[in-house]
């Protein structure tokens, strides 16, 4: 009697097949985007548009950072001569703190760069697991591809924009009167070698470029 090729069930274990097919071409077709199906690393174009991130945030702040401090140096080495203190260890002293604010901002940029890299790469991996659950939902495979297109590239767009948002804080605001610190502790520190105490010690208490009270106030004491 009757008996076609749908197996008594109307047809759906062949509809059953076909969507799981869907499903397997979807997920494979996806994770190629992401990461190579041989090695299980990340593809070599999504390595590449990770490292621009991180150029692209650089080359928003290193450029202009590497101008202001050709003109520190130059502010500084003026205001040292006009007080004659050139060639001296107030000069010195005072470019090895020119010298480590350049460092620490340098890595503030590359720091920067690093955390918007990052954050691109957990954006993009937020929509990979995204495109599997609706892949796995049987959602049309054109429209997964398409997504995972514009969203890759949306990803990397947040976080360079985030990170050039954040604008560098200014390093060389002081910069003419860098030395100022310097030439003051070092009288202070005479001062305490040559006994100074009571009343006028807390009146010859120098300011401080990087902070104020007694902490780290770097004074010098006799041994």
């Amino acid at each position: 009697m009757g008996g076609g090729g749908g197996g008594g069930d109307g047809g759906a274990a062949a509809r059953e097949a076909a969507r799981k097919s869907r499903i397997d071409s979807s997920v494979r077709s996806i994770n190629a985007l992401f990461l190579d199906p041989t090695t299980g690393q990340m593809v070599d174009s999504r390595k590449q548009a990770l490292d621009d991130v991180e150029s692209k945030v650089q080359q928003r702040f290193l450029p202009e950072f590497q101008k202001d401090t050709v003109n520190a140096q130059r502010e500084l080495k003026f205001a040292i001569a006009r007080r004659g203190l050139s060639g001296g260890s107030a000069q010195s002293d005072a470019s090895s703190r020119l010298r480590d604010r350049v460092a620490e901002t340098e890595r503030d940029i590359s720091q920067r760069a690093l955390v918007a890299r990052n954050e691109a790469e957990r954006g993009q991996q937020s929509l990979l697991d995204n495109l599997i659950a609706q892949a796995q939902s049987d959602t049309d495979q054109s429209i997964l591809l398409n997504q995972a297109s514009s969203g890759q590239n949306a990803a990397i767009n947040r976080a360079v924009d985030s990170a050039k948002a954040q604008a560098l804080p200014n390093a060389f605001q002081d910069v003419g009167t860098l030395f100022k610190d310097i030439v003051e502790r070092r009288n202070f520190n005479q001062g305490v070698r040559t006994g100074l105490s009571g009343s006028g010690f807390q009146n010859a208490t120098p300011s401080n470029l990087f902070g104020s009270g007694s902490s780290n106030s770097g004074v010098e004491t006799a041994s």
